[in-house]
């Protein structure tokens, strides 16, 4: 099962634990992960793919990647904008996570995506409170 890990570029301790406990969950079910670039959730992801083992694409945009030397594999990065790349990655999952600060505009034009496109979609909402 391919899966997305999407959210916040601020992540807070809690934010970061709850993309471990997620990283593991989809280990023991041999499921593949599909990111993006972006420093936050995306960079705790691919650390934890490349520290655990699993299957990770990397999609970036503009003709680049972001934090290259992550881990992952850096699948595509053709896309126009981010929005593009995003929407293709949730085309291409069948289910999304997104760990979510509550503000990030970006994720939340993913998720809502993804719902309106019939993908199932979770998301965990962690507020801004602790800090990094």
């Amino acid at each position: 099962m391919n899966i997305v890990i999407t959210g916040s570029r601020d992540c807070n301790d809690s934010m970061c634990q709850k993309v471990h406990e997620i990283t593991a969950w989809a280990k023991s079910h041999n499921h593949t992960i599909l990111t993006g670039d972006a420093h936050g959730v995306d960079v705790v992801t691919r650390a934890d793919c490349r520290k655990l083992h699993i299957p990770c694409s990397v999609y970036g945009a503009f003709n680049r990647f972001r934090l290259s030397n992550m881990g992952g594999h850096l699948e595509d990065c053709r896309f126009a904008d981010y929005t593009t790349r995003d929407k293709f990655i949730v085309d291409h999952a069948d289910l999304v996570i997104a760990v979510w600060n509550g503000k990030s505009s970006g994720t939340r034009l993913t998720f809502q995506y993804a719902r309106v496109i019939g993908k199932k979609t979770i998301v965990r909402t962690i507020p801004d409170i602790g800090g990094k």
